[in-house]
């Protein structure tokens, strides 16, 4: 593979990753309408961050351990 063709890749991938943080900012959003425990629903939310950005840093680290070979 190119090194033109990592960087396409990993950039589709976080784009797919900022799409799924969007979908899941208007859900949170519409739980907090629907549910009066918005503190609960934060917690959630907050989880959910963690877990999309330690996807973000393993295809991080997997692209630069494709880009050094």
């Amino acid at each position: 593979m190119v090194v033109g063709d990592h960087f396409y890749i990993l950039i589709h991938l976080k784009a797919v990753l900022e799409l799924l943080r969007i979908i899941d900012r208007i859900v949170v959003r519409k739980e907090k309408s629907e549910n009066k425990d918005t503190k609960a629903i934060n917690i959630l939310y907050e989880e959910r961050l963690k877990k999309y950005n330690f996807l973000t840093l393993i295809f991080g680290k997997k692209f630069l351990e494709k880009f050094k070979k």
